[in-house]
């Protein structure tokens, strides 16, 4: 895999360091905080696979079921973004939760593995906001594994 550059973080006035996984576009908070964008490469290594399967199709629209799926490289970023020094939250959107619970139950994937510290680490951003987009600095959202 292609050297990537650190993941972007802030340190948040709760005390909470957060890092962007992979989004090209900044987060900003409700405590003045911004946390800045990923750079192209980045935004491109953490792009997943889309799998998409045709449900219905007519004259005007196609409605589709759509599967995401780890990339290696998505994989290798999520591994080393729960090692990072001093992060203590990745933002992630919400699909990479899903995508990365998918693959830890497809590969019954132990505890104690490196993959199941990081998908602990990954959040979503709960909006104070949405007119302004201005994110909580102390809410964030959980997936389930």
């Amino acid at each position: 895999m292609k050297t990537l550059s650190t993941m972007p973080t802030v340190k948040l006035t709760s005390g909470l360091t957060v890092g962007n996984f992979s989004s090209p576009h900044a987060f900003n908070f409700d405590d003045g905080s911004q946390l800045p964008a990923c750079d192209a490469d980045r935004v491109r290594a953490g792009t997943l696979k889309v799998r998409e399967e045709v449900i219905k199709r007519n004259t005007r629209y196609t409605t589709l079921s759509v599967n995401h799926e780890l990339t290696d490289s998505a994989l290798d970023m999520l591994i080393e973004s729960a090692y990072q020094h001093g992060v203590d939250l990745v933002i992630v959107p919400r699909v990479v939760i899903d995508a990365t619970v998918n693959f830890i139950k497809m590969n019954r994937i132990r505890r104690d593995h490196e993959l199941f510290k990081s998908v602990k680490k990954c959040v979503t951003i709960r909006m104070r906001d949405r007119l302004n987009k201005i994110a909580f600095h102390n809410r964030f959202c959980v997936g389930g594994v």
